[in-house]
């Protein structure tokens, strides 16, 4: 839990965040299924007026992000259950509850879960990025094109511009 706190506050050091968002432990924001597993907005961008964002993730075995990087905001992620696996300045790590990692703007990364069980993991964006707003998309894709497919992939990254997500290749991770 430390380590959580301390990515959060890593990333919004310095913000001018106000108080306008509580979420108790029986509150539960919409789960949306997408082609990697399921996605939770628990702080939204515009709940801190921009100034970062925060969600959890449930990660379905076998799903690999392509490499690729956010030019505009760093990413911190930490690992609630299960093992993540993240590449990134040219190495590959297994993270596994507990385990967090910051990714600066700039960087270029993979990540995914390549074990048989799901990872779960809360992630942060500093600024938002409207990260929320691209899952969502994904979700309304996924009810009317398979996933894993030419079209599904299409649908997705009409989405892309409204993120800063600029993909640098497939994932350099093996399955």
């Amino acid at each position: 839990m430390k380590t959580l706190i301390l990515c959060i506050v890593l990333t919004v050091l310095g913000s001018n965040f106000t108080f306008g968002q509580l979420i108790k432990p029986g509150d539960r924001p919409d789960t949306l299924v997408t082609d990697s597993g399921t996605f939770r907005a628990l702080i939204r961008g515009k709940v801190t007026q921009g100034t970062y964002a925060m969600g959890e993730v449930m990660e379905h075995m076998n799903y690999m992000t392509s490499l690729h990087r956010h030019n505009t905001f760093d990413e911190s992620i930490y690992v609630l259950s299960g093992y993540m696996t993240v590449h990134i300045q040219g190495k590959t790590h297994r993270l596994g509850a507990g385990s967090s990692i910051f990714i600066p703007k700039g960087t270029p990364h993979a990540q995914g879960n390549l074990d048989p069980e799901p990872v779960r993991f809360l992630f942060t964006m500093a600024p938002s990025a409207g990260f929320e707003g691209f899952m969502e998309g994904r979700a309304e894709v996924l009810k009317t094109t398979k996933p894993g497919t030419t079209e599904f992939m299409k649908k997705v990254m009409v989405l892309v511009p409204n993120l800063d997500l600029e993909v640098l290749g497939p994932s350099p991770v093996k399955r």
